[in-house]
């Protein structure tokens, strides 16, 4: 019947290999808690986030479409009005010099 040496864990091991081996199992659990963390919580915060920028671009671009479909029909209405105004004003003229002549 052999007695385990102060030098040696009930596991046969010596202490720094225990220690060693210690701290390899803490780390693959630390590991795993890490993954699930990110796995469960974190990813999908971020594909949620992606997923508001990608929407929040195509709203942006949406948006800037219209604006600019709201600029082009603005011009077309100045020019039209423009146009409305000196067709009136040449018509005025036109009368009041009819009026002075006659």
């Amino acid at each position: 019947m052999s007695m385990a040496s102060p030098e040696t864990s009930t596991t046969g091991q010596q202490p720094a290999e225990a220690a060693a081996a210690d701290f390899a199992k803490a780390f693959e659990e630390l590991a795993k808690y890490v993954t699930r963390l990110f796995s469960d919580s974190i990813l999908p915060l971020l594909m949620l986030m992606l997923d508001l920028v990608f929407r929040g671009e195509k709203t942006a671009s949406a948006m800037e479409d219209q604006l600019t479909a709201l600029e082009r029909k603005l011009d077309e209405l100045l020019e039209g009005a423009e146009e409305k105004i000196e067709r009136t004003l040449e018509g005025a003229e036109k009368r009041m010099e009819e009026a002075f002549e006659g």
